[in-house]
C-alpha cells in the first residue's frame, strides 16, 4: 500500500470496493483489514456459492486499474473454501453441510 495515498484509498474502501463487494449476488461478509507493520492490506470476502465468488474475483481483477490508483494493488487473488469458522456471525452456518457432503 503506498502510504501517501492512504486518504484516496479510504475513501475508494468506503465509497467503492465495499458497497461493490455488498452489492454482488451470494456476498455473505467481508473484512478488509490493513497491516501497518508490512504495510499490506488484506481482504477476506465470504460468498455463498463458489460460482458467486469467482464472479467477484473476475470482477475484482477487472477493476485491478482503478485501485492501484487508490494505492492498492493485488498480489494474490485466491478462491478458498471454509472449512472452519467461529464466532457469532457463523452459528447459524454451523447447521448447514459443507458442500462437498451428501
Amino acid at each position: 500500500m503506498d502510504e501517501s495515498l492512504s486518504g484516496v484509498r479510504a475513501c475508494w474502501l468506503r465509497e467503492e470496493a465495499v458497497p461493490m463487494a455488498g452489492a454482488c449476488p451470494g456476498f455473505v461478509t467481508g473484512y478488509w483489514t490493513s497491516d501497518p507493520e508490512t504495510g499490506k492490506g488484506h481482504t477476506l470476502a465470504v460468498f455463498d456459492a463458489h460460482a458467486a465468488a469467482a464472479a467477484f474475483k473476475a470482477l475484482v481483477e477487472s477493476r485491478a486499474g482503478e485501485s492501484a490508483r487508490a494505492g492498492v494493488t493485488q498480489d494474490v487473488l485466491a478462491l478458498v473454501e471454509v472449512d472452519a469458522a467461529a464466532g457469532a456471525a457463523v452459528s447459524d452456518a454451523a447447521d448447514r453441510p459443507h458442500p462437498s457432503e451428501p
